[in-house]
């Protein structure tokens, strides 16, 4: 049998502060100023994924509503990985 990944979130999407909190940029990296930051727990809406700075071996971050920027990492909600994807999918067409 051939592994089908589920499909990625749709957005927008609903996505929690991790247990240090998270931090908003004005940029997917930490060189991007910090226009404010949460304590763990509150809930905000992502708009969108980018690729940007690794931080932790993570690259990926949420786009926010606001234009403000998350670390993945930082967010209890983690992301369906579209690497894995794209490889299962490269594997399927191989496969035919």
């Amino acid at each position: 049998p051939v592994y089908v990944p589920p499909p990625p979130p749709a957005y927008p999407r609903t996505v929690t502060a991790g247990p240090i909190g998270t931090r908003f940029r004005n940029g997917p990296g930490t060189g991007y100023p910090i226009r404010y930051s949460v304590a763990a727990g509150p809930k905000f809406s992502a708009v969108g994924v980018t690729t940007g700075e690794m931080v932790e071996g993570e690259n990926r971050w949420w786009k926010i509503s606001d234009g403000t920027f998350a670390w993945v990492g930082a967010t209890i909600e983690k992301l369906y990985c579209e690497e894995a994807a794209a490889a299962a999918d490269e594997q399927e067409v191989s496969l035919k």
